[in-house]
């Protein structure tokens, strides 16, 4: 009878070491995946401002293709995968926003990267703001107003169309009016 206890206790042991490195495993990759967690988010962030940058880069070029004529219209598509693109009239400028897991510049201090001026602000998320000041007179929808357009799965359309030019004190500019569609 002896040697029946024994065997069932050998088939005990070997479940219960099987559970307790089977839950030690669990813990070491729940470990690994909660550290590694926040930089997978930070290299994504860093990737999608990267695009956002792109993106306006391009559009200030299809800008710069309007302006050359008057009446000149230029159609392009928009894709926002994160964050907020706005086109500013008020302030005759473009900018990006977007919640970001990564602090992409200084805390609170704008920072000139290429044409861009890039702001980041303390959250959590940090919030980075990409600004491209224009030469051009940015009108939305023909009027000086604020116009945006949020994270979506579709593109958007947008027109820039060069309406003529606009004096002021600050001398003649060429109005650059954006228009989705």
């Amino acid at each position: 009878m002896r040697w029946i206890d024994s065997k069932y206790n050998k088939k005990a042991q070997v479940w219960i070491e099987t559970v307790i490195y089977t839950l030690i495993g669990l813990a070491i990759l729940g470990t690994l995946v909660a550290v590694a967690t926040p930089k997978i988010n930070a290299m994504k962030d860093e990737s999608l401002i990267e695009q956002a940058m792109s993106s306006m880069e391009t559009i200030y070029g299809k800008m710069d293709n309007a302006a050359r004529t008057k009446g000149n219209r230029v159609k392009f598509g928009l894709d926002v995968g994160k964050g907020k693109f706005v086109v500013d009239g008020k302030n005759n400028q473009l900018y990006w926003i977007i919640d970001s897991a990564l602090e992409y510049s200084s805390i609170d201090s704008t920072v000139k990267i290429g044409i861009f001026e890039v702001t980041t602000t303390t959250g959590d998320p940090y919030t980075v703001k990409l600004v491209v000041p224009s030469v051009y007179d940015i009108r939305y929808d023909g009027k000086d107003m604020e116009g945006g357009f949020d994270a979506a799965p579709n593109v958007y359309t947008i027109t820039v169309e060069n309406e003529g030019s606009s004096s002021s004190e600050s001398g003649s500019k060429i109005i650059l009016n954006f228009k989705e569609l």
